[in-house]
């Protein structure tokens, strides 16, 4: 079996892209509430509260919960960051391996809907474990 070596390019474009990954989701934490916030007149209720929620959404700032009893946290705001923060660097670590020998203007597209499917996805896979992000707002 031969092994193919890495070259340094493909090192720094596979940094690039996860770079890239990293920066558009916390962009997404900045914008997706600012939007929420002054485009509610514009967009329907549901959109308005999952941009705002977005955050509390994808980072866990306040804990998890068990499905069954919302109002109990189960697992402490800064585990549970910690968690969310490791989970997101694992996504881009993948994207990064998947995308980095695309172009640019490429993995830019593909950095933003991977932000996003990723945000969506994983309050499902934290339901499916029987847990919740705890959320608090107006």
């Amino acid at each position: 079996m031969e092994v193919n070596p890495v070259s340094g390019s493909d090192v720094r474009r596979l940094a690039q892209s996860f770079g890239l990954f990293v920066g558009i989701a916390l962009l997404s934490q900045l914008l997706f509430p600012m939007l929420a916030v002054g485009l509610s007149w514009a967009l329907p209720d549901r959109l308005v509260n999952w941009a705002f929620f977005w955050p509390q959404v994808t980072l866990f700032i306040f804990g998890l919960t068990e499905e069954r009893s919302p109002s109990v946290i189960v697992v402490d705001p800064p585990s549970a960051i910690s968690l969310a923060v490791s989970l997101w660097v694992v996504a881009g670590l993948v994207f990064g391996r998947m995308t980095y020998r695309f172009s640019m203007d490429r993995r830019v597209a593909l950095a933003v809907w991977a932000v996003v499917v990723f945000g969506v996805a994983l309050p499902f896979l934290f339901s499916a474990l029987g847990f919740s992000p705890y959320l608090d707002g107006p």
